[in-house]
């Protein structure tokens, strides 16, 4: 449960030593610095998470000062409590979750317990995902996230997304296979297959398979029909057919 939230809106150059009884978690919004927990010491950046155990000392400091979000919770999931060090996605996904959190902490007279505990299980499965490794090189995170947010743009180009990251072609792709085991192309394919998989299993009898091409980000029915086959093993309407039971 969460038992408060704060922002550090200013630069901070020091922390002494303190205790708490309960988990505290900060997220470092800007600057550059050193946590000590114990005997231990981590250094922090931008879009860094430290996660800072009950009953142990812990202290901050920074050259060029830092700002953070932080919470305390009375407890943590068992699978966070190993952790100590995270780093957020480059679109820096579990700062905005954290936002939300802040503001809905204050936004009225009294916390909101269930929303707030809602966001607050969403925030631990975000870190649990980044404690487990996955996806880390940060041009492949841009990538993937410039991906998913334009499969269903029918302008889309990957060559403009390479040009936006300023990578080129060639290296662009070695980066992305070696960390997801397809290329981009091949993601996006997927992921324009399985958006057309949802389209079509919960629309009516009236769209067209031209429509749903078309709202997956590609203009040529026929095309999309073969690149759905390709995933699926069968036609559009076949597959809707077997979906129904038909």
């Amino acid at each position: 449960m969460l038992c408060s939230i704060g922002l550090l809106a200013q630069p901070y150059y020091y922390f002494a030593p303190h205790v708490h009884d309960h988990w505290e978690i900060c997220y470092y919004v800007r600057g550059m610095g050193v946590v000590t927990i114990g005997d231990e010491r981590f250094q922090f950046a931008e879009s860094d998470v430290i996660i800072q155990p009950p009953h142990i000392p812990h202290s901050e400091e920074s050259q060029q000062g830092y700002e953070n979000i932080h919470f305390v919770l009375d407890e943590l999931p068992q699978s966070l409590c190993h952790v100590r060090q995270l780093r957020d996605t480059s679109t820096n996904d579990l700062r905005a979750l954290l936002m939300m959190v802040y503001r809905s902490y204050f936004w009225q007279a009294s916390p909101n317990e269930a929303l707030i505990g809602s966001l607050m299980e969403v925030i631990y499965q975000y870190m649990q995902i980044l404690s487990s490794g996955g996806v880390r090189n940060k041009y492949v995170e841009q990538m993937k996230a410039i991906i998913i947010s334009n499969m269903s743009n029918r302008e889309f180009s990957l060559s403009n997304m390479y040009r936006e990251i300023h990578l080129n072609e060639d290296h662009a792709r070695r980066l992305f296979q070696a960390e997801m085991h397809v290329s981009p192309l091949t993601y996006l394919s997927q992921l324009r297959v399985r958006r057309a998989c949802s389209l079509l299993g919960t629309a009516d009898d009236r769209i067209t398979v031209r429509q749903v091409g078309e709202l997956v980000g590609i203009d040529d029915p026929y095309y999309f029909s073969r690149l759905f086959k390709q995933y699926t093993g069968q036609s559009p309407r076949h597959w809707v057919k077997q979906q129904r039971g038909q």
